[in-house]
């Protein structure tokens, strides 16, 4: 027989009535019946509270998962033309979609919008965790849907085309165009050849 510990705490006298009735219904009136019971509550309690916190932490692991997958596809993308939503499960193109939505209702004439714009809507939707901001920026930016201007990343574009002007004033074009799908590079090539004489001009 296992050893039995007293026990004795103080607890609201309606809870008490109400768990003796419990117990005197289900065991009747066995010896240690009360106690038996309350030891049974008390380890399902623990039990159900440890649950809860393996699984918050299966989430949060799941997070980070996610964000060291991103990260690891952003550095491959360096190399790899981004292609859009090529593996991103449902509910990261969901996110990516109501945060769009988001940026868009804050662009200066459906334009151009701040970073901490940008930033907003992504902790309104997919949360506030520094990893996380990265994460979206870089989905925001392969899916597409958003431009970060090369020489100033406090400022984002919702045309391409205004990012193709900025870009052409860089050197690293093919670093920058290697961030989003290969759809903006082949635009980028045919405006720049649409737009030649213009830009010869300006660099004379």
């Amino acid at each position: 027989m296992s050893d039995r510990d007293q026990f004795n705490v103080r607890i609201d006298e309606s809870v008490a009535k109400r768990f003796r009735s419990f117990v005197q219904d289900h065991r009747g009136d066995r010896r240690g019946a009360l106690g038996k019971e309350t030891e049974n509550a008390l380890r399902e309690y623990m039990d159900n509270d440890q649950a809860a916190r393996i699984e918050a932490n299966l989430d949060i692991l799941l997070d980070e998962i996610q964000e060291v997958k991103a990260l690891l596809d952003q550095e491959s993308s360096v190399h790899t033309q981004t292609s859009p939503a090529s593996d991103r499960p449902p509910e990261t193109i969901q996110k990516l979609e109501e945060i769009f939505s988001r940026i868009q209702d804050q662009a200066t004439n459906g334009e151009s919008v701040k970073e901490e714009h940008v930033e907003r809507a992504i902790k309104h939707v997919a949360g506030a965790n520094p990893q996380t901001l990265r994460r979206y920026k870089s989905e925001l930016k392969a899916e597409g849907h958003a431009f970060e201007d090369p020489g100033e990343p406090p400022l984002w574009y919702l045309k391409e085309e205004i990012l193709f002007n900025r870009l052409v004033r860089t050197r690293n074009t093919d670093e920058v165009l290697s961030q989003y799908p290969n759809e903006v590079k082949k635009s980028f090539d045919d405006w720049l050849e649409s737009n030649q004489e213009i830009w010869a001009g300006d660099n004379e």
